[in-house]
Parts: C-alpha cells; sequence; structure tokens
C-alpha cells in the first residue's frame, strides 16, 4: 500500500511538474486554451493513467462519481474529459445494461481507455474517442452527462456546459466532480489551475436545469437536474 501511495505521489508531482514547464515555456508565446493543454502526449498520458489508477484523491471521486450515477441508473452516458477510462469502465461494470461514449483530448488516452474496455469486455457499448468540451462530433443524446477532474481543463467552462447540455442532454442531469479549493487567493498558482472555487461554482448554470452542489473535503460535486 505504501509503494502505491509513493507512486501516485510521484506521478502528481511530475504531472504538476510538467504543468508548469508548459506555462513557462508559453510565456511570451502566443497562450494555449485549457483544453489544449490538457492533450498529453504519450508519456505523460501514461504517468497520468497510472496515477489516477493507484492515488487516493482520484479513487475517492471515482467511487462518489460511481454511486450518484448508479442510484439515477442512465441507460445512456456521456463522459466528457475522460482520461484513462476508469470511471466509466466501473460504470459499465455497475450498470449492464448502459451504453457510454467517453471523449477525451488526447489521443493518447483514448487509446489507453480502449485498452481498459477491450480487456474487460466492455467494448461493445463503451468506448472512447478523441473530443473535448468544445468539440465533440457526435450528434447522439444522452440521458446523462459527467466529467470527473476535467472541468478546470475546459476552454470556456459557463458556456461549454451551456453548449453541452443544448446539445446532447435533452433531459436528464449533468455531473461535475472537481478539487475543491477554498481559499484561491492563498493557494499557489499549481493548485489554483487543478480544481475550481465557490466563485466557479456560483458562475455555472445552465438555462432550464436546477443546480445544486455538495463540498466533502476537497472534493466538490455539481449537479445539474433538467426542470
Amino acid at each position: 500500500m505504501l509503494i502505491r501511495r509513493i507512486t501516485a505521489d510521484l506521478s502528481y508531482l511530475y504531472i504538476a511538474f510538467q504543468y508548469r514547464i508548459e506555462k513557462k515555456m508559453a510565456t511570451g508565446c502566443e497562450r494555449k486554451s485549457n483544453d489544449e493543454k490538457e492533450e498529453f502526449g504519450p508519456i505523460l498520458a501514461r504517468f497520468y493513467a497510472l496515477m489516477a489508477s493507484l492515488s487516493l484523491r482520484h479513487k475517492k471521486v471515482y467511487s462518489k462519481a460511481l454511486e450518484d450515477i448508479v442510484s439515477l441508473n442512465p441507460s445512456s452516458i456521456l463522459e466528457v474529459g475522460s482520461g484513462p477510462g476508469i470511471a466509466a469502465a466501473l460504470i459499465a461494470q455497475k450498470l449492464p445494461l448502459a451504453k457510454i461514449l467517453c471523449v477525451d483530448p488526447s489521443s493518447t488516452m483514448v487509446k489507453i481507455a480502449n485498452k481498459r474496455f477491450e480487456r474487460l469486455s466492455l467494448s461493445a457499448r463503451v468506448k472512447s474517442e478523441v473530443g473535448k468540451s468544445s468539440s465533440i462530433s457526435t450528434t447522439e443524446k444522452f440521458d446523462l452527462l459527467f466529467s470527473s477532474l476535467s472541468y478546470h481543463h475546459w476552454s470556456d467552462g459557463t458556456k461549454d456546459l451551456y453548449d453541452l447540455a443544448g446539445k446532447y442532454l435533452p433531459a436528464g442531469n449533468l455531473l461535475i466532480y472537481e478539487n475543491f479549493i477554498a481559499n484561491p487567493d492563498k493557494e499557489d498558482s499549481g493548485v489554483r489551475q487543478h480544481g475550481i472555487s465557490m466563485k466557479d461554482i456560483e458562475a455555472m448554470n445552465i438555462p432550464g436545469f436546477k443546480k445544486s452542489y455538495e463540498i466533502s473535503g476537497k472534493l466538490v460535486t455539481v449537479k445539474f437536474s433538467a426542470t
């Protein structure tokens, strides 16, 4: 268990370090949007996938998403910013009739996720493809949309929420799981850029949907339900 924790922590530190390097390299140049920065290359994507499978932080988020989504029992799900596909795989195993489409900006993450689904015999109804909050190729409609630890990367979160709900969610629920930054003015820049604050939560609105949120330690769940 100790080795798993150390490996997860080192992986997380590596990712944070690489993220800061990208920020410094962008100084004086045309800055990339957040979701473009999320397009991890092969090495960083594999580090993140390892960290996500080991860290208690991710396990707590995935467990909360699993509990919430299974209780809603949707038949079709869209996950935005799905990374290595861990959450989708857990949900699919608990909801054997549900179809799940995952999208992620990183082609490496998509490959990792699809290999996971194939290994677990889920490929017939769970798949991952390249896409992001502001650009998804499908025209399908879904019963539920969700995102875990990805919203802080979206290029324009408030606009993307509105667009996603309008295009893909005629009714149902949209769930956002994120790191909660309680004191953004006191946190260093690396922490602030990997979570959301109360100001961000207050800015999240979708016309025609009722918003509620739940904060548990460093995890916040924001839920939108069609009215």
